[in-house]
């Protein structure tokens, strides 16, 4: 490109704009912003998600944008896995946020002529509130409409559900109990928060679905709508969001849809437990890796139809291996997560010297015998004190 080209392009930068949308207190709102501008604010939203063309990109990843090339951006809450309890140590005054304090002076004034003669005017300011946050919704429907129309191949308004297609998987949100927990959230039948919401495979709907208990982290002073909209563009955009550590329901009902082998989210799983855990997913051999403590490598092995949870054994330096569990689920009945499986894996054998630790020595003798079998320290520990592994055992097997 000569001289006069690159003059051209940068001067066609220097006066582009991005559309930049953000899901706040007051419905949304929408700020034309230059390519640097727009750079320098989303740095700011750590609490926030950030979608950039309709894409959800990490905080870590903002740095690798380009700008310049770039459309639109919504600034939107993120998703949480299961329920956030409001907080109820929060009350909400007809003109503001008070604190115990302030109400019990609230009472005090009750008494006081002034307080009678400004009834009236608190009647009105009453009402603003409520016409103040209907405003708001209505003013945040502009926004999820919008993202509905932008993504009308994804997002799909089906007869009794919305449909969100995302990277790896589809998902399904009940319209009813959404419209009436909006039409009367006070009510003895509404619910708080979001209904679970049907997991199915990508391509195609099944009757015996997968439920999951997805939320969203939004403040109390943003409007419903805008919540509803964060929903959708985060399952739209699972593939990212799959790697959100708070979102582990999310990643069950992903697994038990598909399960271990080769499936739409393959890549994405074995990357998360390569991140999280140092794992290795091995779908060929249909096991999945991780180190332990005393240079022990646990092997987590699935796919077999006559095990409901999974077989686990271990190497030493790449030695022959030893079976500790023939079904993880009964010795390790509390979890089929393989998140909850590699949290104590990585963990043994050492933690299996801690009596406070080591109750699954007591569900299971095989898994008793083979440690005392294949690891000196704890046998030692053993023979000086029986006591080391729960009496509860004793009754198991008596």
């Amino acid at each position: 490109m000569n001289n006069k080209n690159k003059n051209i392009a940068a001067n066609q930068d220097e006066g582009k704009l991005v559309r930049v949308e953000i899901a706040d207190a007051t419905g949304h709102q929408t700020l034309m912003l230059s390519p640097q501008a727009t750079e320098e604010y989303v740095s700011t939203q750590e609490d926030k998600w950030v979608f950039v063309d309709n894409r959800l990109i990490e905080a870590e990843h903002l740095a690798q944008v380009d700008w310049n090339q770039t459309q639109s951006v919504r600034v939107m809450p993120g998703l949480v896995g299961g329920v956030n309890p409001p907080d109820l140590s929060l009350s909400f005054g007809l003109v503001e946020r008070s604190s115990i304090d302030e109400e019990l002076r609230f009472e005090q004034r009750e008494q006081d002529r002034f307080w009678r003669d400004g009834r009236l005017a608190r009647i009105e300011g009453l009402i603003h509130l409520f016409h103040d946050s209907i405003g708001k919704n209505l003013k945040a429907l502009d926004l999820l409409k919008q993202i509905i129309v932008d993504n009308q191949e994804t997002i799909r308004i089906g007869r009794k559900n919305i449909i969100v297609i995302g990277d790896l998987a589809s998902y399904a949100i009940p319209i009813k109990p959404i419209i009436e927990n909006f039409t009367n959230i006070f009510s003895t039948k509404s619910s708080s928060g979001f209904d679970r919401i049907e997991i199915h495979p990508r391509d195609r709907w099944v009757h015996n679905h997968v439920n999951a208990c997805i939320q969203v982290s939004a403040d109390l002073e943003m409007p419903s709508i805008d919540t509803f909209a964060g929903l959708i563009l985060g399952l739209k955009n699972d593939k990212t969001t799959f790697h959100q550590e708070s979102l582990k329901p999310l990643r069950d009902g992903l697994i038990s849809t598909y399960g271990y082998c080769n499936s739409p989210i393959t890549e994405s799983l074995s990357l998360y437990l390569k991140q999280c855990y140092g794992a290795i997913h091995d779908t060929e051999n249909h096991e999945i890796r991780v180190k332990g403590t005393h240079g022990w490598t646990w092997h987590i092995e699935y796919g077999d139809p006559e095990t409901i949870g999974f077989r686990i054994s271990s190497t030493i330096r790449n030695g022959k291996k030893r079976l500790h569990f023939e079904d993880s689920k009964h010795g390790l009945s509390w979890t089929n997560s393989i998140e909850e499986v590699l949290d104590i894996c990585v963990s043994w054998p050492k933690s299996l010297l801690d009596k406070s630790k080591n109750h699954y020595l007591s569900n299971s003798r095989l898994f008793r015998d083979s440690i005392i079998e294949h690891w000196a320290p704890f046998a030692k520990e053993f023979e000086k004190d029986p006591n080391l592994i729960s009496s509860q055992e004793e009754d198991e097997w008596a």
